[in-house]
């Protein structure tokens, strides 16, 4: 039943995707696939790539690793937690410490300010420790598949810094990305169905997309490389996913994590 629905969920994009591929967009027309501000915001908290290597699958993807500096916050939250005000640039991050030294000067006479910043204070300094024992859990299990950690990828993010999605997804996720990048030239065929689906518009709409166009354009990409993974994988079962998944011998001090033998973070 499960298989049904999948299939008749990603039945207009496969076939679409098996239509002959048209020409380029129309002039002026630009399909932007960037997220909404809660993932954004995690790109946001960067620094130099220092705790990363270079692969395969970022080059592919023609972007720069990010670093995850687990101890760093934007200006809003630097605002909301700590009552500190900051140049908001969209880009700029402030280290925790320096900013509960600030905050700790500032108002070292109001006793009751100075409570809720040791409290936010412990609370981040807990969840930075929490990232950093995810971070290290999803580094040993793609290990385990011949995988390696992109920074600048949304769920690899996502599941370190707000544990929003489980171990085994974000495994899968990563291997798919890598069999569609080398295997099945992912990026150019859904560029070809992006150009076929725009080319179908009546007229051709030459205004940039809407924010529910683009959310509808990301609903029709995650479809399209489920179909081009399947249709893959069903001829080449040798690339479909199978997790490996920990074992006590492999211990070297995570027990205690979700998903890997232990109780959760």
């Amino acid at each position: 039943m499960d298989v049904l629905i999948f299939l008749l969920l990603c039945c207009p994009v496969c076939l679409a995707f098996r239509r002959p591929a048209l020409r380029g967009l129309p002039a002026g027309r630009s399909l932007s696939l960037q997220r909404a501000s809660p993932r954004r915001q995690l790109v946001r908290l960067s620094a130099a790539p220092a705790t990363l290597s270079p692969s395969m699958d970022n080059a592919l993807y023609e972007k720069p690793l990010i670093s995850l500096p687990f101890d760093r916050m934007d200006a809003a939250m630097v605002k909301k937690k700590y009552f500190l005000e900051k140049e908001d640039s969209g880009e700029k991050s402030y280290a925790l410490d320096d900013v509960y030294r600030e905050a700790v000067e500032k108002y070292k006479d109001d006793p009751e300010r100075l409570e809720q910043i040791e409290r936010n204070a412990k609370r981040f300094r807990k969840e930075i420790s929490q990232r950093q024992r995810r971070l290290e859990m999803l580094v040993q299990a793609l290990e385990r598949h011949g995988l390696e950690l992109r920074g600048d990828s949304w769920l690899t993010r996502s599941f370190i810094y707000r544990n929003e999605t489980d171990l085994r997804n974000a495994v899968y996720t990563m291997h798919k990305m890598k069999v569609l990048n080398e295997h099945c030239n992912i990026r150019h065929r859904w560029q070809k169905y992006l150009e076929e689906r725009e080319a179908t518009r009546q007229p051709p709409d030459e205004q940039p997309p809407s924010r529910e166009e683009r959310a509808q354009i990301e609903k029709e990409r995650f479809l399209f490389y489920d179909c081009v993974y399947a249709d893959f994988v069903k001829e080449h079962p040798e690339h479909k996913f199978k997790y490996i998944p920990y074992r006590p011998q492999q211990d070297t001090g995570l027990a205690g994590v979700a998903g890997e033998g232990g109780t959760g973070v």
